[in-house]
């Protein structure tokens, strides 16, 4: 048995990305609160009790290097991203700073695989069946 994990093009990427963005500057142009949108659309289960808010992070803790590396390079109130971790992609929202520790807030999306994705994927693994379909 042949499997093969469907991952997200480069153009399924880059939409994630550009909705992250848009969010982004929805948020900086006064269009809606950060708070309004990780509401709506975080995909990180703990939003419905938590809001998205990570606190008390602190460097080389259990936050993804990625997420680490920009969050403690905002400033409190900026929004920075979008970054990618293994979980997902990010926009953060740093809230609080204390010494080392900070309080963030964030909003996860994973891509959308599409159906060029699926078909991508099929497509590769029809080709590996039919080489070995005639392989003695």
């Amino acid at each position: 048995m042949v499997e093969k994990k469907i991952k997200p093009s480069n153009k399924t990427i880059k939409k994630t990305k550009s909705f992250l963005t848009a969010i982004k500057d929805s948020v900086l142009s006064g269009a809606g609160s950060f708070d309004s949108f990780v509401l709506k659309y975080s995909e990180d289960p703990s939003v419905s009790y938590d809001n998205g808010v990570i606190k008390g992070a602190v460097r080389g803790g259990d936050l993804p290097f990625e997420y680490e590396k920009l969050s403690f390079s905002l400033s409190v109130g900026e929004i920075g991203g979008p970054i990618e971790t293994p979980f997902g992609f990010h926009l953060i929202k740093l809230l609080d700073r204390v010494g080392e520790k900070i309080t963030s807030q964030h909003i996860l999306l994973s891509p959308r695989l599409s159906d060029d994705d699926y078909l991508t994927t099929s497509s590769k693994l029809d080709s590996v069946f039919s080489v070995c379909r005639h392989d003695p």
